[in-house]
């Protein structure tokens, strides 16, 4: 879908986000200011990803949902339910080994964390039968955070217009 499409399905103007990005690749959202935990990354003219992020600092909330009723909140096993065949993995971004590493940094200075350490995230990833598409669902503690749908491989990409 282009932008223009999408701005006539939405009945919206879209904007761009405030990120330095080129003019093959950039983030949008709706200009209108509703949904803010929705934005698109755009290539050459097209819409490839749609994110569904919200923002828990703002209490951001969003309904979205997939066409199976699977959105955020949502638990790992209605994924399952929901699918069948899923792949599992820990987020890109987490590492048991660095994690451990880091609780050892911090046990040898001393220092004390306040704060507990967060339970690791995982993608939950649902492909399409033609394997060009898919929906990455994050999870934490078995719940959906967030979620990413959108041809491969962009929506697989751990940052936006890499």
């Amino acid at each position: 879908m282009t932008v223009e499409e999408a701005q006539r399905a939405l009945m919206t103007p879209l904007k761009p986000l405030d990120i330095p990005f080129s003019e093959e690749c950039w983030m949008t959202q709706r200009a209108d200011g509703k949904d803010p935990a929705i934005s698109y990354e755009v290539q050459k003219g097209k819409i490839v990803v749609i994110y569904v992020v919200p923002n828990p600092r703002k209490q951001e909330t969003t309904n979205v949902t997939d066409t199976r009723g699977i959105g955020i909140g949502a638990m790992e096993s209605d994924i399952r339910r929901a699918y069948g065949q899923v792949k599992i993995a820990f987020a890109p971004y987490f590492s048991k080994e660095s994690e451990i590493e880091a609780a050892k940094v911090r046990a040898r200075l001393g220092v004390k964390s306040s704060e507990p350490v967060p339970s690791p995230q995982y993608t939950v990833e649902v492909e399409s039968p033609d394997h060009q598409r898919a929906i990455i669902f994050t999870t934490q503690d078995s719940k959906v955070i967030d979620l990413a749908t959108g041809f491969k491989p962009a929506v697989g990409e751990m940052e936006a217009c890499s």
